[in-house]
């Protein structure tokens, strides 16, 4: 499972996250959980907060993805200063909108 870039260092708290799957994913083929009760578990395992951001484990794809309050990116994103401008003509659109198309709750 990839879970960080080859030759960085995996953080400790992603390393924990993949064991408690594993562990949830041991317990099911044990029948020790439910359907439901892995889901959760998987859930409260693959969501991961740390110094600010949030970290999703997508099992699926086998792959951390990092939500730093902008959005989801693959983890150690650099800031481009062209996705800047492209940031602020979204928060534009929707400011313009309101609530509508996907806007921010208050």
């Amino acid at each position: 499972m990839a879970v960080a870039p080859e030759g960085s260092e995996r953080p400790a708290e992603l390393a924990a996250a993949v064991e408690a799957c594993r562990a949830a994913l041991a317990d099911y083929e044990a029948g020790l959980l439910s359907d439901e009760e892995l889901r959760h578990d998987l859930f409260r395992a693959g969501l991961v907060r740390r110094d600010g951001e949030a970290w999703l484990l997508d099992l699926d794809r086998g792959t951390w993805q990092r939500y730093d309050g902008v959005s989801l990116s693959e983890p150690f994103f650099q800031v481009r200063s062209t996705q800047v401008q492209v940031w602020r003509d979204a928060l534009e659109r929707l400011r313009g909108h309101g609530h509508a198309g996907g806007g921010c709750a208050s």
